[in-house]
């Protein structure tokens, strides 16, 4: 994911960086990230899985 979104999840998933990443369309690699897992309290816990 996008910097963007991981900071938009920040407060309920873990996340690593994996590094910067050319895409299409983009002048530059961005930098992007791999959720890792649910943090432990967050809003998530305990729902419905799909």
């Amino acid at each position: 994911m996008s910097s963007r979104v991981a900071s938009a999840v920040e407060d309920i998933v873990d996340t690593e960086e994996v590094g910067a990443l050319a895409l299409k369309g983009l002048v530059k690699p961005g930098p992007t990230f791999n959720v890792v897992g649910l943090k432990p309290g967050g809003p998530l816990r305990g729902a419905p899985s799909a």
